[in-house]
């Protein structure tokens, strides 16, 4: 049993002849009780117990944290929060630069407008609204037949057929 259970632990390596050395009689008894056939149902068995292990890891991944749109928007909240209480601080940034140089040099505070952090705002704010399907597609509809025009000339089409077929699948798609 020893022996059977060295044989397919060694997997690829596998060969009754090479443990003839530690168990004299391994190649009778690989004979008389189906070691290959044993090992092909291991293999099979340990193969598809990684394959369910993967599944398994992939599933969990899939469907915890970050992967649930209700987490996603829970963090967005979160640092939308965030930048909200720095905006409400202050929206200025406070500079300090120095005008001239040796003794003639100045210090001066400047403050601008921190426009950065609204943007960074902004961009939390439409993150949510994506999250949870608030921002609707917008084209540019003038642009499409543009290029639909563009690829009717490069192709030798009717240029009217193909803005007015580019203009039905926009309608179709509620892309207007």
């Amino acid at each position: 049993m020893q022996a059977c259970n060295e044989y397919l632990r060694a997997g690829i390596k596998r060969n009754a002849t090479a443990m003839i050395k530690t168990y004299p009689n391994a190649k009778n008894w690989s004979m008389d009780y189906g070691w290959v056939g044993r090992a092909a149902e291991y293999d099979a068995r340990i193969d598809e117990e990684k394959t369910q292990t993967v599944q398994d890891r992939r599933r969990a991944s899939m469907e915890e944290g970050l992967a649930n749109d209700f987490e996603r928007v829970d963090s967005l909240k979160k640092l939308a929060a965030k930048l909200w209480a720095k905006i409400e601080k202050s929206v200025e940034v406070v500079d300090t630069k120095q005008i001239g140089s040796g003794e003639n040099a100045e210090r001066v505070t400047v403050r601008r407008f921190n426009g950065p952090l609204i943007e960074q705002f902004r961009g939390v704010l439409d993150d949510i609204a994506k999250e949870k399907g608030e921002r609707k597609q917008v084209m540019d509809i003038k642009l499409i037949r543009e290029e639909a025009a563009k690829l009717a000339d490069e192709f030798g089409l009717d240029k009217d057929e193909v803005v007015a077929e580019a203009d039905a699948i926009v309608k179709e798609r509620g892309l207007q």
